[in-house]
């Protein structure tokens, strides 16, 4: 091999290492951005869940939690919903229970809402429903399709979701007739993700506080052996 010929390939390995190391560089910058702009949108969609879909969920909790509805809710167990369908539904509440449910959102709560100053006032509960299931499928669809990032306000927001989903999955469960057309898919997405994280957690303080509590149980058990006293 001539010394023009070493020349070019080791320009050719130079120039080849460099191209990869700035694409690494590259892909490494692109991920930091797409996880910063993850995190902010994050944020931008907890201070807009905090202003309108909270509002919206305790008003919902409230006139529905009325000593008729509540036995029904209470049949919703949150770790044995996943479909969010009509089938599913079924076998958890009678129809007569499901008629009582769907004759609450025909009630009038203009005067209820009037004197909680929420605004715009709407004349069925019906209405209070689609606006929250509405605006709450925009929320999740953004974490769904991991355009924010879901880990940023879990913490903060699943409990607000889960205290109301048992509403939620009935009304959801009730429109959703077949498997394939079903409506709130980004929220029913979501809530069963969030359902496996919160889960997931709870097993794993679980195992901690069984090692904390062998430890504590097995330090108790030790025996103390006294250092023999100098004479």
């Amino acid at each position: 091999m001539t010394l023009l010929e070493k020349i070019y390939y080791t320009t050719q390995i130079t120039s080849f290492v460099i191209i990869a190391f700035t694409a690494v560089h590259a892909k490494k910058q692109y991920q930091e951005q797409l996880l910063h702009s993850r995190i902010a949108k994050a944020a931008e969609l907890a201070k807009h869940f905090k202003e309108n879909q909270i509002p919206l969920l305790a008003h919902i909790l409230i006139l529905f939690k009325v000593k008729e509805l509540k036995p029904i809710l209470e049949k919703i167990n949150l770790d044995e919903i996943k479909y969010f369908n009509a089938n599913e539904l079924g076998a958890i509440i009678e129809p007569k229970e499901l008629d009582l449910f769907k004759a609450a959102l025909t009630l009038d709560v203009s005067q209820i809402l009037q004197n909680k100053n929420t605004g715009e006032k709407k004349e069925r509960l019906s209405g209070i429903m689609v606006d929250c299931l509405n605006d709450l499928e925009y929320f999740c669809i953004n974490f769904n399709s991991k355009i924010a990032d879901t880990d940023t306000v879990y913490q903060s927001l699943h409990q607000a979701l889960f205290s109301a989903i048992p509403i939620i999955y009935i009304y959801i469960s009730s429109i959703n007739a077949s498997g394939t057309d079903k409506y709130y898919t980004n929220i029913i997405a979501v809530y069963n993700t969030w359902r496996k994280k919160y889960n997931l957690q709870l097993e794993k303080e679980r195992k901690l506080y069984q090692q904390q509590k062998k430890y504590a149980n097995h330090c108790q058990e030790a025996t103390v052996i006294s250092p023999p006293q100098i004479k």
